[in-house]
């Protein structure tokens, strides 16, 4: 994946092992914030998640099967966006992201999360992307809505989150409906 700059001071970057400390000190300052929607960063404590995780990016963008990217602000390592995987046969991809605390509320995951759709449709040549949340998780559910995704279905019971079932959001996207005039 290329460098991506939806903003002067914002840049989207595939993570590499240089950014394994990095990535470590943001997950766990950032534990408690994430948990509640992310279970992973309860079971992160020795840098080995975070090795696997970024060797795991590195290795499906080089199948040309997505990436796992860091969000940078002003330099500095605030969150992560990536696609989950791309299907050839129907060129569609998930966009996964999360982002640290002191980072939200002023539009950065937005403004990423459009850079990588562009991205996705226009470089990659993708036709759908979806983005799946739980429902009742609005701050990430206000991302794929501000950019004119569509709902298109709450599955019951689907996603478990701290051995609960919760509800799932889907949401799509296709590349006719981009850009949309939210974005």
């Amino acid at each position: 994946m290329p460098l991506l700059t939806p903003a002067p001071h914002l840049h989207i970057r595939s993570f590499t092992l240089d950014d394994l400390d990095l990535l470590a000190e943001v997950v766990k300052a950032n534990r408690d914030h994430l948990i509640p929607w992310l279970p992973w960063a309860a079971t992160i404590d020795n840098g080995q998640d975070e090795r696997f995780y970024i060797e795991m990016g590195i290795d499906k963008e080089s199948r040309n099967e997505g990436f796992e990217a860091g969000v940078f602000v002003h330099n500095v390592l605030v969150g992560s966006v990536g696609l989950h995987y791309i299907a050839p046969d129907t060129r569609a991809t998930e966009i996964g992201y999360w982002l640290a605390a002191g980072s939200t509320g002023g539009g950065v995951m937005t403004q990423c999360v459009r850079a990588v759709v562009g991205y996705a449709f226009e470089t990659l040549q993708l036709n759908r992307i979806e983005v799946r949340a739980a429902a009742a998780n609005l701050k990430s559910r206000a991302i794929p809505e501000r950019l004119g995704f569509r709902l298109e279905g709450v599955l019951r019971q689907a996603h478990t989150l701290h051995g609960v079932l919760h509800d799932l959001a889907i949401y799509g996207l296709l590349a006719s409906e981009w850009p949309t005039p939210a974005a």
